[in-house]
């Protein structure tokens, strides 16, 4: 491996490490073992306390804002453990009723909130990834037609609507967080959420449901978000998008009304920070 990236990588990796801690507290273990090796891929592997990246090379590090993303994505799963693993794998195998899309929503969100944080992509990257999630949820088949139950039946044998839950959960994900920021006046965010589920359920098997995860936004925002989980999480209403200008983005309609981010508005500035 070329020494010049390793050294870029380590900083990378320090940046994620010190702001995804900044959020959720100390990282569950003493150590993180990174290994580099080239490839003419990108790809991560990840197991208990240790992550294999191939690298291309073919950017800078601290400047390849997929790499960042792909490796802030990574470690929030590290981080939050076998919870955050829906796919079915040895380390976490897939429960019926797994909040798949809270999980994979979060640790887009997440992954994004890091490397915004970090300097990685700027506000004009930030608003062009956030409508091109906008513009697939939209466009999306089974965006008005996919409930719960669906994602929690169907995550594994459809891919389809795997994705789905990824897009529509990071959106949804995004907005709980300005939500409860704008709300409190910034006293309160998402990130308070993530450190009650972390607590709560450490050690636990089974992971938390949709339920526990309504439960727990509730104490933290109050009564007003019973009726933003039954209309756009357990059932299909289409995401009210446009709410993502109550801090965070400025959002317009376009021709074909739909909703999209045009700036990043000052209203909560620092609501990307711990």
């Amino acid at each position: 491996e070329d020494p010049g990236t390793v050294v870029d990588l380590r900083r990378l990796v320090r940046g994620v490490a010190q702001y995804q801690t900044a959020i959720f507290g100390r990282y569950p273990s003493e150590s993180l073992l990174v290994v580099v090796l080239p490839s003419n891929q990108m790809q991560f592997t990840s197991a208990a306390r240790s992550l294999v990246v191939q690298d291309p090379q073919d950017h800078p590090p601290e400047a390849d804002t997929n790499l960042g993303q792909r490796l802030a994505e990574e470690h929030f799963r590290l981080w939050n453990g076998a919870r955050f693993h829906p796919r079915r794998s040895e380390m976490a195998p897939f429960r019926k009723g797994h909040a798949a899309w809270f999980t994979e929503g979060a640790t887009a969100w997440y992954g994004l909130r890091t490397i915004y944080a970090l300097g990685i992509v700027d506000d004009d990257t930030l608003l062009k990834i956030i409508n091109e999630w906008i513009l697939e949820y939209t466009a999306h088949k089974q965006a008005s037609t996919a409930t719960m139950a669906d994602f929690e039946a169907r995550y594994l044998q459809d891919p389809d609507l795997a994705r789905l839950a990824h897009i529509k959960g990071a959106l949804t994900v995004a907005l709980l967080d300005i939500g409860l920021r704008a709300d409190s006046l910034g006293t309160q965010s998402l990130d308070e959420v993530m450190r009650r589920l972390s607590f709560n359920f450490s050690g636990h098997k089974r992971g938390f449901s949709t339920k526990d995860i309504e439960k727990i936004v509730v104490s933290v925002g109050g009564e007003q978000w019973p009726e933003f989980f039954a209309k756009y999480i357990q059932g299909a209403h289409m995401l009210p998008l446009s709410r993502l200008d109550r801090g965070g983005f400025i959002m317009i309609r376009d021709d074909q009304q739909r909703p999209m981010a045009t700036d990043v508005t000052d209203l909560f500035k620092d609501w990307y920070k711990p």
